[in-house]
């Protein structure tokens, strides 16, 4: 009995849906149950792919990531979710050796922020995020005039460029975002 290469393709594309199929049901029932789990996951994911390009390639992004995955999870899961966001970034500052004291105290306004969230979660995600963005950074401006007895105005105009992207990213895709979320 002679076997031709396409009886030889047949078999093996056979033989790798026979495999996949399973694997995909298991992956679409895993992420039907631990929906919130995989985002969280994802969004360490981004964090730390950020971190690594701006520490290795000197390029900031104009968008506020660790806002928008705090405010994604804290809005549609729970508070903790959005702590597990705040606790990772600050790990992933450390393991790229980018951590500052101002950081561990901007962790702590967002874990402030972070349980605030779900109270207002009536609101729409575009008012509610601008809400956010701009608590963030009054609390940082107060607390940093408080401390210092002065103000950096040098952060201002980048911050407000970075609050514009990322409103303009939350209006146009932050309902789709919690749509695949839920």
């Amino acid at each position: 009995m002679k076997i031709s290469i396409k009886q030889i393709e047949q078999f093996n594309l056979k033989k790798i849906i026979v495999i996949n199929v399973p694997f995909l049901i298991l992956f679409l029932i895993l992420f039907s149950l631990y929906k919130n789990i995989i985002f969280v996951i994802f969004f360490c994911f981004l964090i730390v792919i950020k971190d690594h390009t701006v520490n290795t390639y000197r390029i900031n992004f104009p968008i506020s990531l660790i806002d928008l995955t705090i405010i994604f999870c804290s809005y549609v899961y729970s508070p903790f979710h959005g702590l597990i966001i705040v606790i990772f970034s600050i790990t992933s500052k450390i393991i790229f050796s980018r951590i500052k004291a101002i950081h561990l105290l901007k962790a702590v306004i967002l874990i402030f922020l972070c349980f605030l969230i779900p109270l207002f979660n009536q609101l729409d995600i575009f008012l509610l995020s601008f809400l956010f963005m701009i608590s963030r950074y009054l609390i940082e401006y107060t607390i940093e005039l408080s401390f210092s007895g002065k103000l950096d105005l040098r952060k201002i105009p980048a911050r407000v460029i970075r609050t514009i992207l990322t409103m303009f990213l939350v209006y146009s895709l932050g309902n789709l975002i919690i749509s695949i979320m839920k």
